[in-house]
């Protein structure tokens, strides 16, 4: 959760050793002050040193924050008539009746779109 939340290991050390002696010697780094008071309570006790006195799954489960539960919207999922390819518009109805069969052919062709922008892009044709 930590790592999630700043990017960043919360001790660090360019040896093992380094970093064993600040796991177990220092305290890990300043959360920002933007994370809710809940949210980072949690965190620390998961960085508690001692084993024993850290969370279980089930206590970390429990004590979610209920603003991050009520804040949380599920995504918007979208509706049928939404999706373009549903509803497709006179243009492109009438480009889609103006492609030729040959056009159809390279475009089904499996390296044709590696073709098309790759090599057509690296190769321009003169």
């Amino acid at each position: 959760m930590y790592y999630l939340t700043v990017f960043k290991p919360p001790f660090s050390g360019t040896t093992f050793s380094d970093l064993s002696y600040n796991i177990n010697n220092t305290e890990p780094g300043k959360l920002p002050d933007s994370l809710s008071v809940d949210y980072i309570n949690m965190i620390s006790k998961c960085l508690t040193k001692s084993p024993k006195e850290r969370p279980t799954a089930m206590e970390l489960c429990l004590s979610i924050p209920s603003t991050t539960i009520s804040n949380y919207a599920p995504p918007k999922v979208p509706t049928l008539s939404s999706l373009t390819f549903m509803n497709p518009t006179k243009s492109t109805i009438e480009r889609e009746k103006s492609t030729s069969k040959s056009e159809l052919k390279d475009i089904c062709r499996p390296n044709f779109l590696l073709k098309t922008t790759l090599l057509d892009s690296l190769f321009p044709k003169f």
